[in-house]
């Protein structure tokens, strides 16, 4: 069984590795502003707010290597970067 992955226990890094075949419970947030997660490979689409914490629910049944672009809210996107970071399923770590 794979020990859930915590914000005291996590690497720093912009690229979430998952397994493949596998559970998920992913618990969203954000630190600043508002901002939308789309993944659609999983029909997810939630919206991290600052100091609320929505949990997200689905299975990584394919590979993936996706790339996750910022959604800002505020609509000011041309004062966020372009790409919040990226998820992989399946596949080595790099």
């Amino acid at each position: 069984m794979l020990e859930p992955l915590t914000q005291q226990n996590a690497p720093e890094t912009d690229r979430l590795h998952l397994p493949l075949d596998t559970e998920v419970e992913l618990q969203i947030t954000s630190e600043d502003y508002v901002y939308s997660l789309r993944i659609p490979e999983w029909g997810l689409h939630e919206v991290a707010v600052p100091g609320l914490v929505r949990t997200a629910q689905f299975r990584t049944n394919e590979s993936l290597d996706r790339v996750l672009p910022v959604d800002p809210m505020c609509g000011f996107g041309a004062f966020h970067d372009d790409v919040m970071g990226s998820i992989v399923v399946g596949g080595e770590r790099t």
